[in-house]
């Protein structure tokens, strides 16, 4: 990312790429969008209901709800060449902080959501992405009934 043409800012102790595992055990990762604003994405596996849905469908799952800054704006797997084994075998889900409303490195106008909100906004969109303990514990039941 070239950050030349960037003022001084928040921007300038953080990367431009962050990946880690989140408190629910998917993958989480964020990178910087073209305007220099963040992107965020969780990753669930092939056992998920939500694997391989686009993310307008993934609304329709059952209890899903899926609330995230400014909604869901990505779906799919990860061919960005910073995304490496065993992170790119994940179907991810993501947002962006591009919208009305948001600041940018090169914008003087709105709010720049900083790697730690982004951060955030991927731990709880993981969470939304995980089923909850009750319907786990149900099917575990259910399977050894």
């Amino acid at each position: 990312m070239d950050r030349t043409e960037w003022p001084s800012g928040p921007w300038d102790t953080e990367p431009d790429t962050h990946f880690w595992i989140t408190a629910v055990g998917l993958p989480g990762w964020v990178r910087r969008g073209w305007a220099g604003t963040w992107c965020g994405y969780a990753g669930v596996g092939p056992s998920s209901d939500f694997y391989g849905l686009h993310y307008d469908d993934a609304y329709a799952v059952k209890g899903a709800s899926l609330d995230v800054h400014g909604g869901l704006t990505y779906s799919g797997g990860c061919s960005y060449p910073d995304v490496q084994p065993p992170w790119a075998a994940w179907w991810y889900f993501g947002f962006d902080c591009n919208h009305l409303g948001d600041g940018s490195p090169t914008s003087k106008r709105g709010i720049y959501r900083d790697l730690e909100y982004v951060k955030r906004e991927v731990e709880l969109l993981a969470a939304q992405l995980v089923p909850p303990l009750v319907e786990l514990l149900a099917e575990c039941a259910e399977e050894t009934s």
